[in-house]
C-alpha cells in the first residue's frame, strides 16, 4: 500500500518472525526455522536483492512485525528530481542517440 509519505508498505497476516529472525532476514540465503519446515520452497535471496536495488537507488527497506502478527517491509526511494527523469528512454553514457 502506497503511503502518504511517498513510502511504500507490504504487509502479511502470516505468521511472522522473532526477533532474531527480524535481524537476519537481509542476510544472504537467510530462512526463518518455520519457513524452512513448512516445505515452502526458496533460496533466501528475495530480500537481499530487493535490499541491494533500493539501497542503490538511495532508499531503504525495513522490516516488522511480530510472531503471530504477520510481517509488513516498508520501502522507501528518494523521488526523483525533475531533471534526472526521462521520457522513458534509455540514457546513453557518451550523450549519443544509439544506433539502431
Amino acid at each position: 500500500m502506497a503511503r502518504r509519505d511517498g513510502s511504500l508498505e507490504v504487509s502479511d497476516a502470516g505468521y511472522g518472525m522473532d526477533d532474531a529472525d527480524r535481524l537476519r532476514v537481509f542476510d544472504r540465503f537467510f530462512r526463518s526455522s518455520p519457513e524452512r519446515r513448512s516445505g515452502i520452497h526458496g533460496t533466501g535471496l528475495g530480500l537481499v536483492v530487493a535490499k541491494e536495488g533500493v539501497e542503490r537507488h538511495g532508499g531503504t527497506i525495513d522490516v516488522s512485525g511480530a510472531l503471530g502478527q504477520g510481517t509488513a517491509l516498508t520501502l522507501t526511494v528518494p523521488a526523483a528530481d525533475a531533471a534526472d527523469t526521462n521520457d522513458g528512454g534509455a540514457s546513453v553514457a557518451s550523450g549519443r542517440s544509439p544506433s539502431v
